[in-house]
């Protein structure tokens, strides 16, 4: 289900294809909503690299939790008129989004492609060292998260 209207500049959004996903992207400030699952398909599919640069931008702003201003981030939800939950991509990417668990999630103007050169750092890191990753990450271990984890994170790369 689409929306009309930015979550943040109230500026018109558009169906925009991203990775074969049509999403709802501003085009005035370029945040975007994300229907459920529709994350997931884009970083499952990735049909293009982000440059490095915007790997090694990403990567530069990586930590974990979520930095006070950002928690007092209130984004209503377009479907539900809920305060979307803030959250940490990832636990530590350092990309903090905006998510209704049970409609979608708002990203700001870049955010989708801080997500995206994430996942092409741990993808290319998995890699190299999926034996190892390997032995700390055993089937029905748990991190006490449900799907935004880091294990189901690491989990997911291997």
């Amino acid at each position: 289900m689409s929306i009309q209207t930015c979550l943040r500049c109230k500026g018109p959004c558009v169906h925009h294809n991203h990775e074969g996903v049509i999403i709802d992207r501003c085009s005035s400030c370029g945040g975007a909503w994300l229907d459920q699952g529709e994350l997931e398909a884009i970083v499952e599919s990735r049909e293009n690299s982000q440059p490095a640069s915007m790997v090694q931008e990403t990567l530069k702003q990586a930590q974990a939790g979520i930095p006070e201003e950002s928690q007092k981030d209130q984004v209503a939800c377009p479907k539900c008129a809920m305060n979307m939950k803030v959250v940490n991509y990832a636990y530590d990417s350092g990309v903090i989004i905006n998510v209704c668990p049970s409609h979608g999630i708002w990203l700001d103007s870049k955010e989708l492609e801080h997500i995206e050169a994430y996942r092409d750092h741990w993808k290319s890191e998995a890699s190299k060292r999926r034996a190892e990753w390997s032995e700390h990450i055993r089937p029905g271990s748990t991190d006490g998260a449900t799907g935004s984890g880091l294990l189901h994170f690491l989990r997911s790369l291997l």
